[in-house]
């Protein structure tokens, strides 16, 4: 009886056998107390960590977004929990690997940070574009072959049109037809010209004097990508089909533009805010979800961003970027469905629970196959100046950057504690 007293908490009179323990003993113990540290260094690129949180225990957390040999990442966050404030943190923190940086950004988000690391931003709208674009000035390959098809479909497919499978054949040849001809004529007006009547209808607006005809349908293409690359599509968020079709262009040339034999082992770093948009056409849908597959064998990793789950489910691609995107980090979002989300992207209970109560700004839960943790970002005041992205921060950092310039400026905003 004594025995069994013993082992009940409280009852020291009925040890009658006390032994001494060793602090060794104590060390096999602490495991069961010891917060997850993370990994301080990431065994894929053989570099630290990528980005240190706080636990909540107030100790130390080393982020990496590699979960073995694939760095995808699906970021979920409702409007205002922080999305824009964390891939600003997350990129910045990337930076040390000297990775080819690709940000597809649709609300004016990332442009200070571009300026930060010397980068090419380039705003994208209807009027005067910067750049101009000749979708047949690719090289003849079989993969751009099968992209200009894709592409060129979903010009054709902007309306709500389908083709027909005769038409779906006709099309894929004379793509290659096109490249018969000299290198002054590939362009998208010879190709709609030899086509049929109702392919050439429905490409009509996308050449020549046509509504989107200064696009695409240029005789030269000098599109360049620098190390660090970002596209502000702000300004055709007005043209939803034009703003597929553009998105869908770049991407492909984003990805190509990383294919240098020499650059194998360097990190590529595919950033694309309110993913939603590239869900939304299922050709283009189609192709992210086969990207996500090839990526990885470039050593390129893709950090997905939108505001919910439902974004996902209603494209239908929920699947392909659950299982693609083995690292999940989800920010605040009282108003979810805790069922669907459970569901959805394997949540208990718990996990489901903690989402609705993170703070803003200041939490996220990662969640993936070996962990799922809350997390703290803590930045000093020049980065959380650097980051912020409302309407009136942002106009306070114009302010200041306009009196002060760029560094003197977040100087002054930091120690302002205007925020």
């Amino acid at each position: 009886m004594n025995s069994f007293l013993a082992v009940v908490p409280g009852n020291h009179a009925y040890n009658l056998r006390r032994m001494l323990i060793t602090n060794v003993n104590y060390a096999d113990l602490s495991f069961l107390f010891a917060s997850h540290a993370g990994e301080p260094r990431n065994p894929h690129l053989n570099a630290e960590y990528l980005s240190i949180f706080e636990t909540g225990q107030g100790t130390p957390y080393f982020l990496n977004l590699h979960y073995g040999e694939i760095g995808h990442t699906l970021l979920l966050g409702a409007t205002g929990a922080g999305k824009s404030f964390t891939l600003n943190f997350l990129i910045t923190d990337a930076q040390k690997y000297a990775p080819f940086t690709r940000i597809f950004d649709l609300g004016g988000s990332y442009e200070h940070l571009t300026r930060l690391f010397d980068g090419s931003y380039l705003r994208l709208g209807m009027e005067n574009p910067s750049f101009s674009i000749n979708p047949f000035s690719l090289d003849r390959t079989a993969e751009n072959h099968q992209f200009l098809f894709s592409f060129c479909k979903v010009l054709i497919e902007s309306n709500g049109f389908q083709m027909e499978n005769r038409e779906a054949k006709e099309l894929y040849e004379q793509i290659d037809n096109i490249y018969e001809i000299d290198a002054e004529n590939r362009r998208l007006f010879s190709l709609a010209n030899s086509l049929s009547h109702r392919l050439h209808e429905q490409l009509h607006k996308w050449v020549g004097e046509g509504q989107y005809g200064r696009l695409f349908d240029n005789v030269a293409d000098n599109l360049t990508f620098a190390t660090f690359q970002t596209f502000d599509f702000e300004g055709m968020k007005k043209y939803p089909e034009v703003l597929e079709a553009l998105l869908f262009y770049l991407l492909h040339r984003a990805d190509t533009s990383i294919d240098d034999a020499g650059q194998t082992t360097r990190l590529k770093l595919f950033v694309m805010d309110e993913a939603w948009l590239f869900f939304a056409n299922p050709t283009i849908k189609a192709y992210i979800g086969e990207a996500l597959k090839t990526w990885r064998k470039k050593n390129a990793a893709a950090i997905l961003a939108t505001q919910s789950g439902d974004d996902l489910h209603h494209a239908d691609i929920t699947s392909a970027i659950v299982e693609g995107c083995t690292t999940k980090l989800f920010l605040a979002n009282p108003g979810m469905n805790p069922r669907m989300y459970r569901e959805t992207f394997h949540l208990n209970e718990t996990e489901a629970s903690l989402i609705q109560r993170l703070i803003p700004k200041q939490q996220l839960l990662i969640k993936r196959p070996d962990i799922a943790k809350v997390l703290n970002l803590k930045v000093d005041a020049k980065s959380r100046w650097l980051y912020l992205n409302s309407a009136f921060e942002n106009a306070q950092r114009t302010e200041a950057f306009a009196e002060h310039g760029f560094e003197k400026g977040l100087e002054v905003l930091a120690a302002s504690n205007r925020h």
